[in-house]
């Protein structure tokens, strides 16, 4: 029997035109009949507006959703579920945590009030890559007077992002520059997400998690604020540290690997998260699901790799 892991996308992932083959989906015509508004703005943007964090995040969830479903009406099920940053809500929804209108609801709330504490901040986002965290510590900390500067994302063995006020980003970009680290990567996200200067929003998601209640998770899902399984009572915390502490998605992916998992698969656009999977040395089966094709592909591989 397989042991099946869904991993579900983050902010940057969005693309016009996503998820527009899941539609007319029997699974998806009710839910797809109530959000017109963003269908239109999936469809249509403009991408401008689509990649602004306060649109970006409510579209994601629901695109992601629609894949979800599509691939659940075929009779696959996971065993466990994660996300990346805003992913992992998604994969609340897939653990029952919350309805299909609460993770829409929170991801809209929660798209506005990262934007707006991270507004008049000149802020930049950069991957380095194949570099030691050491060493990319020691530069934070040698720039750190100069503004916040943090570890927002261990995406995968050798992909760490670092987030801040520019200022500090760019030094300790040069102070790694200078030790011979030549693949830096400055990333196309609006905000410094997952490092202190988004703590603001940490009471407003509490509030806006009591008033909707954490329901109990049919699913395990791994945190990606400490990279290993949830329990019931941890849930609601580790989703508000989420938003100003860094992902854990190397350890996740550890974790997901110690677990047994033998096939990842990604719902919702690109494949991103696949692309971590092998990049992390792990070789289960990958497939991800975006649109009809790779659904078919999906449920193809599936039959023919029984593992």
């Amino acid at each position: 029997m397989r042991k099946i892991a869904f991993l579900f996308p983050g902010q940057g992932s969005q693309y016009l035109g996503m998820g527009k083959e899941f539609y007319d989906h029997p699974a998806n015509q009710a839910f797809v009949k109530k959000h017109g508004d963003l269908v239109a703005l999936c469809q249509d943007g403009p991408i401008e507006i689509l990649n602004q964090t306060r649109y970006t995040q409510k579209a994601l969830v629901f695109t992601s959703i629609l894949a979800y479903n599509a691939l659940l009406s075929n009779d696959v099920h996971p065993d466990v579920v994660a996300g990346l940053s805003l992913g992992e809500y998604t994969a609340c929804y897939a653990s029952g945590v919350f309805t299909d209108e609460e993770v829409l609801r929170i991801a809209t709330l929660r798209g506005r009030w990262m934007e707006e504490a991270v507004t008049g901040i000149d802020s930049k986002m950069v991957a380095v890559l194949a570099t030691s965290q050491e060493l990319i510590q020691e530069a934070l900390d040698q720039n750190r007077h100069l503004g916040v500067c943090a570890i927002s994302n261990f995406n995968c063995p050798g992909q760490i992002v670092i987030a801040g006020e520019r200022v500090a980003i760019e030094a300790t970009v040069a102070f790694l520059k200078e030790k011979g680290v030549r693949r830096l990567i400055e990333l196309p996200v609006s905000g410094p997400f997952h490092t202190s200067l988004l703590t603001n929003v940490e009471n407003q998601l509490d509030n806006l998690f009591q008033e909707i209640g954490i329901k109990p998770m049919t699913i395990p899902i791994v945190s990606n604020l400490t990279g290993d399984f949830c329990t019931q009572e941890s849930l609601q915390t580790n989703l508000v540290k989420q938003v100003s502490h860094p992902v854990q998605f190397t350890q996740t992916l550890e974790t997901l690997r110690n677990a047994g998992v033998d096939t990842v698969i990604e719902i919702g656009p690109k494949t991103t998260l696949t692309g971590f999977v092998k990049k992390s040395g792990w070789e289960p089966a990958c497939f991800h699901v975006e649109d009809l094709a790779s659904l078919n592909e999906t449920l193809d591989g599936l039959k023919g790799d029984p593992r």
